[in-house]
């Protein structure tokens, strides 16, 4: 309940890395996820402790619907700090969300990443969510960024969205 939160709130504080453990496990068990703020969410997963962060994939998974309506925020979870964190958060997004909460300037913000792996599932979803409505504005986003990679990409990504078709290119 109520007592054991609090508890495991105390013990990620302490200095020892043991607390921290045990904080963690009791954070993954006893603690409702609607009582931690999405950005202490997203910090737990870039955690040094792995059952804190394991705590935090458990506590998403327990609250999707509140993780999507706050998109932007809970897609920081994928640039995490920790790679095993950043696969967990590769695999929540592809699984639970669509179109609706991965917009165009999210989709990019993600490919922008000086992370290598955060870059190739950024590109991924651009490429699974592309579609002839909102072409123009990744085209526009993609060109203006100054990564090479990113240049490139929206150079070949340009090939195929107009292909044979000048108002496109316009």
């Amino acid at each position: 309940g109520k007592g054991n939160a609090r508890r495991a709130q105390a013990l990620l504080q302490s200095p020892l890395a043991q607390a921290q453990e045990l904080g963690g496990v009791l954070l993954g068990r006893d603690v409702e996820p609607a009582t931690l703020s999405i950005k202490r969410l997203v910090a737990l997963g870039s955690h040094e402790i792995l059952s804190v962060r394991q705590a935090c994939w458990r506590l998403c998974e327990a609250d999707v619907e509140r993780l999507k309506r706050a998109a932007a925020q809970s897609l920081r979870l994928c640039d995490a700090k920790w790679q095993d964190t950043r696969q967990w958060a590769f695999g929540f997004v592809r699984d639970c969300f669509g179109p609706e909460e991965l917009t165009p300037p999210l989709l990019v913000a993600i490919a922008d990443s000086v992370r290598a792996d955060v870059m190739a599932f950024g590109r991924e979803l651009i490429t699974r969510f592309f579609d002839d409505e909102h072409g123009a504005e990744y085209l526009l986003k993609l060109a203006e960024h100054p990564t090479a990679g990113l240049q490139l990409y929206a150079s070949n990504f340009l090939e195929r969205f107009a292909a044979g078709n000048l108002e496109h290119l316009q």
